[in-house]
């Protein structure tokens, strides 16, 4: 299953399930995920709070330069990335957990500095690459002792220099086996995937040809025990005598097991004490990562607004600069009008001055003129009949006649109304063409 199959599976899983609080950063981790560790498989099922996906597999290990695949079980929890996911061995029958390793508890929960101080910004893909380093120096997993008769040995056990030349000859075989490629290609930096089930299996099998005897032939380290020594039938023998020589150079090798040890440990104390500064690195690395791509989105939503504004204003300064150009014109017209117009007050025509200018208004001012005159001359009409200076007949014909002479023209004078009306619009509109030209 390729990368793509195996994510299109997590959408499917989330749009199924919906339970998670960030479904775009399980999709996101989980791709990185696969794209380490080809192994793991995605799967969904029932746990003790729910239906949530797990990713099930083979993560690889290098322990004394040979490659182990470890099968564990990493379960997504629906806060996740709020909360750490359970990543849990799942050894095979012929497997067993090593007992009181500091980094798997007896229920074979994965135990690890990152998981227990995670936060948002941390992911699954980091996760499993200390579990692997981690376990690379000191694995979590032994094969099953197979119980063996033991046949019992009178003879006396070899001297502690006699196991030493009996295994240099081992350690040099060992030696001489072909190698897989460097732990620092192998993909403990996670720059290639490890390889995948059926190669690994390959390899083990080439490899269990020339096992060395601490070696198990299912590929996983085993923890040498101390085995109980045989019952022998009680006989009587001479006492075996040891020489200086041997019992000095067992004394020497007790002491050089005992540096090792110490070796071991304090390396182990620094391999972990450098994993949780490199992981409170990446955590503070992280964060500032994202408070700088915060703020440089901020900076191109206000980059775009201030060239939106830019552009507005080169707009307006082009109106501005039209405005100012017909400004201008019209100064200067007005200041040729003042110098032609200019003239004494003695020169003075008030009655030029009001005169109407158009025809229109010549014809207004006439009619408006009669229709007052009419107004006037039925007034005197009402005053006339009131004061019995005419009588009710020349009354009524005189007031018929200018009615209707006063009703035309006013007809006429809202006709000349509205013309002029209409011309001054006109004139409007060509100054406003003028003006935005």
């Amino acid at each position: 299953m390729d990368i793509n199959t195996k994510l299109n599976t997590i959408i499917s899983y989330l749009t199924h399930l919906r339970v998670y609080r960030d479904p775009q950063r399980v999709r996101t981790d989980t791709t990185d995920l696969f794209r380490f560790f080809p192994n793991l498989q995605p799967y969904y099922g029932a746990n003790r709070i729910g239906n949530l996906i797990y990713l099930k597999g083979t993560i690889p290990i290098k322990y004394q330069q040979f490659i182990y695949h470890i099968p564990i079980i990493a379960w997504l929890p629906e806060n996740y990335p709020f909360a750490p996911p359970q990543i849990i061995l799942d050894p095979t029958p012929e497997m067993e957990i090593v007992k009181g390793h500091p980094h798997v508890n007896e229920n074979g929960l994965c135990l690890h500095h990152y998981l227990s101080h995670w936060t948002w910004s941390s992911n699954i893909s980091q996760a499993v690459k200390y579990l692997c380093d981690t376990y690379s120096a000191a694995p979590p997993l032994v094969t099953k002792k197979k119980v063996e008769t033991n046949i019992p040995n009178t003879s006396p056990p070899p001297y502690p220099m006699q196991q030493q030349q009996q295994q240099q000859p081992q350690q040099q075989q060992l030696q001489q086996q072909p190698q897989n490629t460097s732990w620092s290609n192998m993909n403990m930096n996670m720059n290639q995937p490890p390889p995948t089930y059926a190669e690994s299996m390959g390899v083990q099998q080439q490899q269990q040809q020339n096992t060395p005897p601490s070696q198990s032939p299912s590929g996983i380290p085993i923890v040498n025990k101390p085995a109980t020594p045989p019952q022998t039938t009680a006989v009587s023998a001479s006492p075996v005598s040891i020489s200086p020589g041997a019992a000095a150079a067992a004394a020497s090798m007790a002491l050089a097991a005992q540096k090792k040890n110490e070796r071991d440990e304090v390396l182990q104390n620094c391999t972990e004490k450098l994993q949780e500064i490199i992981s409170s690195f990446y955590d503070t690395t992280s964060k500032e990562i994202e408070n700088y791509i915060a703020h440089n989105a901020t900076l191109e939503e206000q980059s775009i607004k201030l060239t939106q504004e830019e552009e507005i204003l080169k707009s307006d300064m082009d109106v501005f600069e039209k405005l100012i150009v017909s400004t201008t014109e019209k100064i200067e017209q007005i200041d040729k009008w003042i110098k032609e117009n200019e003239k004494d007050e003695k020169d003075l025509d008030i009655d030029a001055l009001s005169a109407p200018k158009d025809a229109l208004q010549k014809q207004l001012l006439s009619l408006v003129s009669e229709d007052m005159t009419i107004e006037d001359a039925l007034y005197y009409l009402d005053k006339a009949l009131h004061l019995n200076r005419i009588t009710l007949d020349e009354y009524l014909k005189n007031i018929r006649t200018l009615s209707r002479e006063q009703f035309m023209i006013r007809a006429t004078v809202r006709k000349v109304q509205q013309q002029i009306q209409l011309n001054l619009m006109v004139i409007q509109q060509h100054h406003q063409q003028q003006h935005v030209l």
